[in-house]
């Protein structure tokens, strides 16, 4: 299935930014990883990740990655979303790309998970990321 995707940018502050992300799928090719934030439009070399927020048609799995030079099939795999939930990562520092060849861009890959059932599948993501250099 084609993935299409769109998103916007809620927040660009001075450390922080957030983006809200709205998929949908529909007869088509797969459209593999798809970039859905790249660090540079926020003036930052790579970000965080410090919460998530979803909500998938249950048809649907979404995996985010982090971006990898090179990689043929995405980068690191930060979370595979399902359903709706949240997390929250602060308590932790957040989530950082640590890998070489690291682009500082977060990726998405959507999976069919079980027949899709009539009617339309999409999902929606916020996400909040704090700045790195």
């Amino acid at each position: 299935m084609k993935t299409t995707v769109s998103s916007r940018v809620l927040m660009n502050g001075q450390k922080n930014c957030a983006v809200h992300i709205i998929g949908i799928l529909s007869p088509g090719p797969e459209s593999g990883w798809l970039t859905v934030v790249e660090a540079k439009k926020f003036g930052a070399s790579r970000v965080k990740l410090d919460h998530v927020e979803w909500a998938i048609t249950s048809a649907l799995e979404v995996f985010l990655a982090w971006h990898v030079e090179g990689a043929l099939d995405g980068g690191e795999l930060i979370i595979p979303l399902a359903g709706r939930g949240t997390l929250n990562f602060s308590d932790y520092g957040g989530l950082t790309n640590e890998l070489e060849g690291r682009s500082g861009n977060i990726e998405l890959r959507v999976q069919v998970t079980q027949e899709i059932p009539r009617g339309q599948q999409a999902f929606a993501l916020f996400l909040d990321l704090i700045k790195q250099e």
